[in-house]
């Protein structure tokens, strides 16, 4: 197994809005807690199954229904632990979330993405663009009484894509 590096605002203060940061060699997960219902992740480089800790850890304290946002532009692989471990936490919590949305940019993740909207029973709504992902969060977290701006006062927006 991989070593993981955490960070959290507490220990790293680069990190804007309170946001997490899990890391390997090979890749690293940016997670927010961006408002009472929801929360916001940025995946970059390889995803590990060690990873989706972070996932559950934010978003299952969230008020109900939740909505929780993946931006996986800079993902470029993901191991099968990543997959079967983010599919079996999505259905975990499936009944109290209204919807999941992505973007993904790599072609090998948009294929895994289509293979975990399956059993996530429409409930996955995959972005044509980053613009249109970032759009979503920014009116869902200001409609939800979280700072308006979000994907911008996170660096979601201008990051490389």
């Amino acid at each position: 197994m991989r070593t993981t590096r955490d960070s959290s605002s507490e220990g790293d203060k680069s990190l804007p809005l309170g946001g997490e940061r899990r890391a390997t060699e090979r890749g690293a997960i940016v997670g927010w807690k961006a408002s009472p219902h929801v929360a916001v992740f940025r995946w970059t480089g390889h995803a590990e199954g060690q990873f989706v800790a972070l996932v559950e850890k934010l978003v299952r304290p969230l008020e109900t229904p939740r909505r929780v946002f993946h931006d996986l532009s800079e993902l470029e692989g993901y191991e099968t632990g990543a997959r079967t471990g983010i599919t079996e936490f999505g259905l975990s919590v499936l009944s109290s979330t209204a919807r999941f949305d992505v973007f993904a940019s790599s072609r090998i993740v948009r294929m895994g993405v289509s293979v975990i909207s399956i059993p996530l029973l429409g409930k996955l709504y995959s972005h044509d663009t980053h613009a249109s992902l970032c759009a979503e969060i920014d009116a869902v977290v200001a409609a939800d009484h979280g700072p308006a701006g979000f994907s911008t006062l996170v660096g979601l927006r201008g990051a490389r894509r």
